[in-house]
């Protein structure tokens, strides 16, 4: 990778402290304000169909965009990250993320929503390759740890979006939430410029979309994982986005204590994703997987069935577990597999694919939701993971 100052061994694999402490640190609060502000949608979701007028098939397909642009960034993202330097990708993402959640505070209409979402899944698409990628420069034999702390981020970020949520819903005021995101992210781009040594670098890049993607045909074991993947991107997105209507509109929760739900998934993730990741480590990556599928199929088949408010809140932490523990497990997985001088494009180019089936997740809940009912569209999910655990079972016999 060109631009880089790179840190000598002793500040590698260091998870809190030295070089590579501070770019695991600078990577996690990206993470964190980020996902506050993409998971803020979801709970504000019945406020934004009414301020501004739109029905629940308009609000998935919005968040179906957001999605999909990041899908398709993935993969110039991750090629940029690797011809440019990372810290050059990571600052236009923080960019893009600002210039989104701006708009969304000011959002008047459908349109400018959809921008706002828009320049919020180009900034996560140009992130996520870059940052990985970047983490894993910086440890070897903590990856799965640092990718399960990063994600812990993530989740961490989700139940601040609930608390968010909460205050929004009081007030009433949905577009407020979105302003204070704006000035964290103008200081996370003045922490990523000081503590990242490499350089920023502006030049023309040849994308070499067909070398990558024949590349990653040739090997089979890349083609089963994104299956798998793709299938999980899609659960994760449908499910999410609409958890908290799904538990009040038709498993008899509260709004209140759907929220509270809600928040549970990503209070559990934040402890779930470093275990998964440490035992990955110890353990090997696709038996950890295997794991969190099945915890995965229990828990949302039971937030689907049980017939009490505590049975569904167990589902849903069960549920928890298994769909938050799996990433970090699966990103160090697919990693291993990648080159080095090229694995930001490799997994980005990966990502586009799984992302980019994953954001048909919220259309496809809030269709078959708005046609049929909510428990219609969660059982279907179900279906999905049973075919994602079939594939894992298949691959770990070969």
């Amino acid at each position: 990778m060109t631009a880089t100052s790179p840190p000598s061994i002793g500040e590698t694999d260091r998870l809190a402290s030295g070089y590579s402490g501070r770019i695991l640190l600078v990577v996690a609060l990206c993470s964190i304000v980020s996902n506050l502000g993409w998971l803020l949608l979801p709970p504000l979701l019945p406020l934004i169909i009414d301020d501004l007028g739109i029905t629940a098939t308009q609000a998935g397909v919005a968040l179906t965009l957001l999605t999909g642009l990041s899908a398709l960034c993935r993969y110039p993202g991750g090629r940029l990250a690797d011809k440019l330097s990372r810290k050059t990708m990571i600052a236009a993402a923080i960019t893009a993320w600002a210039l989104g959640f701006l708009t969304l505070a000011v959002a008047t209409n459908y349109a400018l929503f959809v921008v706002g979402v828009s320049l919020v899944g180009i900034g996560l698409g140009t992130y996520v390759p870059a940052a990985f990628a970047q983490l894993s420069d910086l440890f070897d034999r903590k990856q799965g740890r640092a990718f399960g702390i990063n994600n812990a981020a993530f989740n961490l970020g989700g139940i601040l979006a609930s608390g968010a949520a909460v205050v929004a819903i009081a007030l009433g005021r949905w577009r407020l939430a979105f302003l204070p995101i704006v000035a964290v992210l103008v200081g996370l781009f003045a922490l990523s410029h000081r503590w990242n040594r490499e350089r920023y670098v502006i030049e023309r890049v040849d994308i070499e979309l067909r070398e990558t993607i024949g590349r990653l045909l040739l090997e089979p074991r890349a083609l089963t994982v994104l299956i798998v993947a793709a299938l999980i991107s899609f659960v994760w997105n449908g499910s999410i986005s609409f958890l908290p209507t799904f538990l009040d509109a038709e498993r008899g929760l509260t709004t209140r204590t759907a929220n509270v739900a809600y928040a549970a998934v990503f209070a559990t993730g934040v402890i779930a994703t470093p275990l998964s990741g440490a035992v990955g480590d110890r353990i090997g990556s696709l038996r950890t997987i295997l794991g969190t599928i099945c915890f995965t199929i229990v828990g949302l088949a039971s937030v689907i069935v049980l017939p009490s408010t505590v049975g569904v809140l167990v589902g849903v932490v069960c549920f928890a577990i298994g769909l938050t523990g799996f990433w970090p497990v699966m990103t160090a997985y697919m990693m291993t597999a990648f080159p080095d001088d090229s694995k930001g494009g490799d997994y980005g180019a990966v990502g586009a694919v799984y992302m980019g089936v994953g954001s048909l997740g919220p259309t496809y809940v809030g269709v078959v939701g708005q046609r049929i009912h909510y428990t219609a569209a969660y059982t279907g999910l179900v279906g999905c993971l049973f075919v994602c655990l079939a594939v894992l079972l298949w691959l770990r016999r070969r």
